[in-house]
């Protein structure tokens, strides 16, 4: 076999996995997506029917309603949510951070840090995981106090929130 046969043959089988990868990553999406819809919907709307948050089948399996708590602080609000959540305790999430100009001497930088002419931006963020935990238990401390409050009531429009219920199942050991 020459070179460009067996070049012809690679890329064959390269076109056929290509191809092959594609529609499995759209059978996997469509898979995801029916998941998602039975934990979601389905299995909450099951639990909800029978009046429990929690069930365990009887071969072990337990099933049980979650709340999740989503988060993000909307672009140009960042000021105003970072001022919200410093009022309400959790200003220990919120980092501040310097970046500096790239070849720049750490040494020589932490020396000048006081004097003028050193170029820095400061960055202040919040790691996504942390506000979405700083904002579901405000959510749930003030929904203990008043079941009927309203998300805008708690928390302010610089935050984007999304609340939803979803179903976790923990198989038993051994099935």
């Amino acid at each position: 076999m020459n070179q460009e046969t067996a070049l012809r043959i690679a890329v064959g089988r390269w076109s056929i996995l290509r191809a092959r990868i594609s529609t499995l990553q759209s059978e996997i999406e469509l898979l995801n997506a029916e998941k998602m819809e039975i934990e979601n919907s389905t299995l909450v709307s099951i639990l909800a029917s029978q009046g429990t948050r929690k069930q365990i089948l009887d071969d072990g399996t337990e099933i049980g309603i979650d709340r999740f708590v989503s988060a993000k602080i909307l672009e140009g609000e960042e000021s105003d949510a970072f001022d919200f959540l410093d009022k309400f305790g959790y200003g220990s999430i919120i980092k501040t951070g310097l970046k500096f100009q790239k070849g720049e001497d750490l040494a020589d930088v932490e020396k000048m840090l006081g004097e003028k002419g050193v170029s820095y931006e400061k960055e202040v963020d919040v790691h996504y995981k942390q506000l979405d935990k700083a904002v579901k238990e405000l959510v749930l401390a003030n929904e203990e106090i008043n079941p009927d409050v309203k998300i805008e009531d708690v928390i302010p429009n610089c935050i984007n929130v999304r609340i939803f219920n979803k179903a976790v199942i923990k198989k038993a050991k051994g099935s």
